[in-house]
């Protein structure tokens, strides 16, 4: 997925990821804008309380891997649950509501 400079990458294995993100970096050596290692991330969905470990690179450079992010104003988590965006988005309604 692709919104203005934010891209979201979707595999089923480490190597397949690997592998699409070559790709997704060389285009955007090609074309811009360039990857920024700095804003890149990794993330595993699972339902395990302790998502594996996923070793990915770019230009020989491990690419952090974080358990959420937000995206497009959704909270993203590695549970898939929605119940941390839910309390998010009321959170901050509460605070739009008290000022």
């Amino acid at each position: 997925m692709r919104y203005a400079d934010d891209t979201t990458l979707l595999a089923d294995s480490v190597t397949r990821l690997q592998r699409l993100l070559a790709v997704a970096v060389n285009e955007s050596d090609n074309r811009g804008p360039k990857v920024n290692i700095k804003k890149t991330f990794t993330m595993v969905i699972s339902k395990a309380k302790m998502p594996p470990k996923c070793s990915i690179f770019i230009n020989g450079k491990v690419v952090e891997q974080d358990e959420s992010f937000s995206y497009l104003g959704s909270l993203v988590t590695s549970d898939w649950k929605s119940d941390h965006d839910i309390k998010q988005r009321t959170g901050k309604a509460k605070q739009s509501s008290a000022r």
